[in-house]
């Protein structure tokens, strides 16, 4: 998955899913990018996808133990 973001680096759906496995491996940092560039560079799926990448974010950002970043970055979404 990170090769195909080098390769492919406005594809949401490829962020959100490298966030996801970061997540999954417990590596907090690297999920939070991830998701973040998921949300950043979705534009042709705006609403779907968008709505999918906040949730792992806040989650990500949750479980790192920050639930206050997490409420304001939903929000701010």
């Amino acid at each position: 998955l990170s090769e195909a973001t080098r390769e492919h680096p406005d594809n949401a759906s490829l962020w959100l899913n490298l966030g996801i496995a970061n997540r999954g491996l417990g590596n907090s940092e690297g999920a939070l990018s991830a998701f973040r560039k998921a949300l950043d560079s979705d534009a042709d799926n705006a609403l779907g996808l968008a709505a999918r990448a906040a949730t792992h974010l806040a989650l990500a950002l949750q479980e790192k133990g920050d639930p206050a970043a997490a409420a304001v970055e939903a929000i701010a979404r």
